[in-house]
Parts: C-alpha cells; structure tokens; sequence
C-alpha cells in the first residue's frame, strides 16, 4: 500500500486477499463495521502503520476505498 501513487485507492476484496496471500476473515465480507479503525486485528494496524485509512465499504460490492493520510502523500 505505501508504494501506491495518489491519494484514494478502491480495492476488491480479492484484490486484498491477493496481497495478503489468504483469504479475509469471513467477518469482513458480511458486516461493514470489520473495516472500521478499531485497531482490534492486525489488518486494521497495517493499513494505519502504512498511512491510509478506510473512507468507505461497499458490502454489495466488495470493495473497499481506502485514503492516504496527509501526512504519508
């Protein structure tokens, strides 16, 4: 994620497990609340460690937006 260019990346579901080399927790896929930024699972911890947080979920979709923290642009 820290190598990505801009400021808002949209990522599939599996585009995610792709990178992680597993599959996401079945949580994930059935409540949007699993992305939220309580640092609880270390997925949530990488993607803040790595400058970006979760702007949005799209459940039907499964896809996620993430967005760079200023700081990391």
């Amino acid at each position: 994620m820290q190598s990505l260019q801009g400021d808002t990346w949209v990522a599939q579901f599996s585009e995610i497990e792709g990178i992680l080399g597993c599959r996401l927790p079945p949580a994930a896929r059935r409540c949007a609340a699993w992305w939220s930024h309580e640092p609880t699972h270390f997925l949530v911890k990488a993607w803040l460690r790595a400058g970006w947080h979760v702007k949005d979920v799209d459940m039907p979709g499964r896809s996620v937006t993430f967005r760079r923290f200023p700081s990391h642009v």
